[in-house]
């Protein structure tokens, strides 16, 4: 990922979090489509409500920058699978750094 890119994810994480409070970002990935997916943790059931109000900014990036962002909402989550996310996402980030170390 380039600068502009890195940036874009920045501000866009930045939005979906202001936009829904009560979410939680989890990660970042190059996606199979091509594009950038940012994947959001909510307890509610409002992963369309979601996608639907960062669409736009999704399609704004896109027209402006030709980079697709795009978010993933996973609904439901209990506070106890959130704190098992978070875990999982810690041991893979050891172990990727790790690698990168040996």
């Amino acid at each position: 990922m380039n600068f502009k890119q890195t940036q874009l994810i920045s501000e866009f994480k930045k939005e979906v979090k202001e936009s829904f409070p009560h979410i939680t970002v989890l990660e970042h990935y190059l996606a199979p489509e091509g594009g950038v997916a940012i994947t959001v943790a909510s307890p509610y059931e409002d992963g369309w409500e979601i996608i639907h109000q960062m669409g736009q900014k999704s399609i704004e990036i896109l027209e402006t920058y030709g980079y697709l962002i795009f978010v993933v909402p996973l609904e439901n989550v209990t506070p106890e699978e959130l704190a098992a996310m978070i875990e999982d996402l810690r041991v893979a980030r050891e172990r990727e750094l790790a690698e990168l170390a040996a």
